[in-house]
């Protein structure tokens, strides 16, 4: 059995691929070959999804919690209390 690597990959250009034209920004899931093959051609780059950053506030008690654990930071306390540390730490 044969494994195909697939890659996200965002259009430079305006190209075709498999039949489709595509334009430039526009978000591809295509196999690692044909993916090299335009990347060669500068026609496009590797698309790497950015994580949506969610404020302190929004975040769970036990995340907060996590997050403090992570950053040797005490765990305990209110809700607030965890914010007020994370912040005063830099973490935003």
């Amino acid at each position: 059995m044969i494994k195909i690597f697939k890659s996200n990959v965002e259009f430079l250009k305006e190209r075709y691929y498999k039949g489709k034209l595509y334009k430039i920004g526009d978000v591809v899931k295509m196999d690692q070959s044909d993916a090299t093959a335009y990347l060669n051609q500068n026609a496009v780059k590797y698309h790497v999804k950015t994580a949506e950053k969610i404020p302190l506030e929004k975040k769970s008690y036990k995340e907060l919690q996590d997050i403090c654990k992570n950053n040797n930071l005490p765990a305990v306390g209110k809700k607030e209390d965890l914010i007020t540390s994370l912040n005063e730490k830099g973490i935003n």
